[in-house]
């Protein structure tokens, strides 16, 4: 298998991105905001710069919500698919308009590697299949509502512009996407023991994968013996469709036999072992999600993983050159790019730069100019650049500014706590998750760490824990190890929790209507609600 790489007819990549940026500049000079910013008299970046300011969400917020109430050519002049609320992880949720072209566009730049790999194994076997676990509670085939996830929205606009084979599914649609269906991951387990023919095992994150797998590792036994008895429990929650679907499914005795045995004897591997001819998995992920990639390595063996894309709701901006790899290449069509020179704390530390000025090793905040009507939008994502050339930019992912713990002046980033958890990795191992909080009780500051191990039976305690987390985080950030000598903090409480203690305390079985997603740092508000569980099973932080 080959990576394909985008292909630009021979233009750099810095000429196409320019070219986008005139083109959104010419179509929406005549829209409220185009006028009041001169996009009529800009001709060079330069002038781009200086007519219209870096910009964050607060500032287009007055637009977003007079377009969503309606009216129109106020910050493009493009037809608006939908809006998207973010997740809202730290700060309060976005509203994020999408238009019909930037959908176009993502769908143009949306790579064929997934199709053409079923497409060639069908041609030597008209059975080979691809399992698709993400759980969508959405029916393709009915009109969107204004309230969608990001990934539901791609996919309808996939499978409405023919990009989805419904057929080349294991199930076929039935089994795809069902709005009434609650327990997708038995839906996805019953179908897939069934079906040896698996050559593609997809999802929108590459955290599906790994809850999927180990729903799987869980309750296999259960499964295989329901469908041996053609039995699906009440307590499932099946549509009536699915039920009807899955009792329909040919069963092979041999196929279970051989399931459940291989499944006994563990599941390190188990995805070669049963089905023999997947030849990658798919989803997107970051390097920021060690663990939950670790964990999620066990189960594949040798089997190659595609990293996808990295995208946010405003905007396509990378596709992997390569698999098994976080290397990212420009989508140069899809936004306009500008770039914050940053050090490794995210501080800026020189001017705005295009994608012609990068430096290769040096990290920058992105700043997008997209097809939705955000113009110099300052994203708080940081980006290293691994290679700059006149056909490809290489990036990889570092880390969002935004994500900060932040009590009393130590701004605790994402990057400081990816650096913690390598040191406390040492110290405990078999960590598959974890989550940080910071809040203030009493007038004092205090770090919660919420740890996930495959066995929480570990030698430390968790006071000792604490204090081993609290010398580490004070070797890592100068201003949290003063802070603690002042007493403004005090020291941090770590709490040890299996699966599905750490499951249910992070409501990832909630049937929101949102993505499972790793959540690495939590906002003081969620933090308090997941402290009252403790308090509300007697399990006191005090």
């Amino acid at each position: 298998m080959v990576r394909k790489n985008l292909n630009y007819d021979c233009k750099s990549v810095s000429e196409i991105n320019f070219e986008t940026l005139k083109n959104i500049l010419h179509d929406n000079a005549n829209t409220e905001y185009g006028i009041e910013h001169n996009f009529s008299k800009i001709k060079t970046i330069e002038d781009y710069r200086k007519y219209v300011p870096l910009s964050e969400y607060r500032d287009f917020e007055k637009y977003i919500n007079r377009m969503y109430d309606g009216e129109q050519n106020i910050l493009t002049t493009y037809p608006i698919e939908v809006f998207v609320f973010t997740s809202g992880t730290v700060n309060k949720p976005k509203l994020i308009p999408l238009t019909k072209k930037a959908l176009d566009v993502y769908s143009n730049n949306f790579k064929r590697d997934k199709n053409d790999l079923v497409r060639l194994n069908r041609e030597k076997n008209p059975k080979a299949s691809r399992l698709f676990v993400t759980i969508f509670r959405t029916d393709l085939s009915k009109p969107h509502d204004r309230n969608m996830l990001f990934s539901e929205i791609i996919y309808r606009h996939l499978y409405d512009n023919g990009c989805m084979n419904m057929s080349e599914y294991v199930g076929g649609k039935e089994l795809l996407f069902d709005e009434q269906t609650l327990d997708m991951f038995y839906m996805k387990l019953w179908s897939a023991i069934l079906d040896e023919n698996i050559v593609l095992i997809e999802s929108v994150y590459m955290y599906d994968l790994f809850q999927f797998f180990s729903f799987f590792e869980k309750n296999y036994k259960k499964v295989i013996s329901d469908i041996r008895e053609k039995v699906i429990p009440d307590s499932v929650k099946l549509s009536d469709q699915v039920r009807k679907k899955l009792l329909e499914l040919p069963v092979s005795a041999d196929r279970l036999d051989f399931v459940e045995q291989e499944c006994s004897k563990g599941f390190e591997g188990i995805v070669p072992r049963i089905w023999p001819k997947t030849q990658l998995v798919s989803g997107i992920s970051s390097s920021t999600f060690k663990y939950e990639n670790k964990g999620l390595d066990r189960y594949l063996g040798d089997v190659h993983k595609d990293f996808l894309e990295f995208a946010m709701s405003e905007s396509q901006v990378g596709v992997t050159v390569k698999f098994d790899s976080f290397e990212y290449e420009f989508v140069a069509n899809s936004a306009f790019y500008e770039f914050i020179p940053c050090n490794e704390n995210g501080e800026y530390c020189g001017q705005v730069v295009s994608m012609d000025k990068l430096e290769t090793g040096k990290s920058y905040e992105l700043v997008l100019t997209n097809l939705s009507g955000l113009y110099r939008y300052k994203t708080g994502d940081v980006l290293k650049i691994l290679n700059n050339s006149n056909e490809q930019v290489i990036f990889e992912f570092m880390f969002r500014k935004n994500l900060v713990l932040n009590l009393a002046g130590e701004k605790i980033s994402a990057k400081n706590i990816e650096v913690v958890m390598e040191k406390m990795d040492k110290v405990v191992p078999g960590i598959l998750e974890y989550t940080f909080g910071a809040t203030i009780i009493d007038n004092v500051g205090r770090y919660f760490v919420f740890l996930c191990l495959k066995n929480n039976s570990i030698d430390l305690s968790n006071d000792e824990l604490s204090e081993i987390l609290d010398s580490i985080l004070s070797e890592v950030n100068c201003l949290y190890k003063e802070l603690r000598h002042l007493n403004f903090i005090v020291k941090p409480v770590v709490y040890v929790n299996n699966e599905e203690e750490y499951s249910l305390l992070m409501n990832k079985k909630s049937i929101e209507r949102k993505h499972n997603k790793p959540v690495n740092i939590l906002c003081a508000t969620k933090l308090n609600k997941i402290l009252e569980r403790y308090d509300n099973n007697e399990k006191n932080f005090v």
